[in-house]
């Protein structure tokens, strides 16, 4: 595996229905539980952002990697992320419905 990717199992997608466990692959002292019942907060994407800084990769082309972020939540999203993700066009916000939808298209 490519070491550019951080592997991040999302907690609104999780099938439990309490809480389930955020890894990070390489280091099992970052490990965070979350409840699946809440909106996903501001909180995941300042952490998202703040791992994706710590990729190092240059494109083939070379300059700098362009960078997206697409959250997915089973219970929707707080109003701070939906805000931030209106003013952004590298921030893609998806619910349950979405993916639902898509999986039936």
């Amino acid at each position: 595996m490519c070491s550019m990717y951080r592997w991040v199992s999302v907690p609104a997608l999780s099938s439990s229905r309490t809480a389930s466990t955020v890894t990070r692959r390489g280091n099992s002292n970052n490990n965070s539980t979350w409840s699946t019942s809440q909106q996903l907060g501001y909180d995941v994407l300042a952490r998202l952002e703040d791992d994706a800084s710590h990729i190092e990769w240059t494109p083939p082309s070379g300059g700098d990697p362009a960078i997206e972020y697409l959250l997915f939540a089973r219970n929707g999203f707080a109003r701070s992320v939906r805000e931030a993700a209106a003013d952004r066009d590298d921030l893609t916000l998806f619910d349950l419905e979405d993916v639902v939808g898509a999986l039936h298209e």
